[in-house]
């Protein structure tokens, strides 16, 4: 069996996010504007998050969901990107995710800024 590259298997999964997140756009006009500004406003109030505590926060919040909630994954991206969130070094276990670790994000926004 043949192993594909690691520059293949990002583009692959940067075209999958894109996907999910312009079909989440389509299904619901300006959906990730909206997740972006939730997701911003969620990182002025905590300082490490999940992306899972972020999706069930928007969830009871009354945010529509996606279609697929891999579109939050171009919302982080872009969060990213403009520079309100970073990755930590904090492990956690997912509970979206069969238990697999990863790690939770943190704030560069909001009150955490200088501490």
């Amino acid at each position: 069996m043949e192993q594909i590259s690691i520059d293949i298997a990002r583009k692959s999964r940067d075209a999958g996010v894109r996907r999910a997140l312009d079909h989440a756009d389509v299904e619901t006009l300006g959906w990730s504007d909206l997740a972006l500004l939730f997701l911003r406003l969620y990182a002025t109030n905590h300082k490490y998050f999940s992306p899972e505590d972020v999706t069930e926060a928007a969830d009871n919040w009354g945010l529509v969901k996606p279609p697929d909630r891999r579109a939050w994954g171009g919302v982080y991206r872009r969060a990213q990107n403009r520079g309100f969130i970073v990755r930590s070094e904090r492990p956690y276990q997912r509970r979206f995710g069969h238990a697999t670790k990863s790690f939770m994000w943190e704030s560069a926004v909001g009150r955490f800024l200088n501490k």
